[in-house]
């Protein structure tokens, strides 16, 4: 645990917030991990092309619109 500032006089431990440096640590290699693994299923094409929401560039609102443009083509 670390200390960290918040505000007006250093004097009171009050002004004073913990921060848990073993909680940082274990994000940067949760985010490694997720990286890697992301890495691994696109090169080797695990995950199908359809599936978005966690992927580089393909968000939740392409993949609406994606879907939104089949079903206008099927209207025509």
């Amino acid at each position: 645990m670390v200390p960290i500032f918040k505000n007006r006089s250093g004097g009171k431990a009050s002004n004073y917030r913990p921060v848990s440096l073993p909680h940082q640590i274990s994000e940067v290699f949760e985010s490694i991990i997720r990286d890697e693994v992301l890495s691994f299923s696109e090169r080797y094409s695990v995950i199908e092309e359809t599936q978005r929401g966690f992927r580089k560039g393909k968000s939740c609102l392409t993949n609406l619109l994606a879907f939104l443009d089949v079903l206008m083509r099927e209207e025509v």
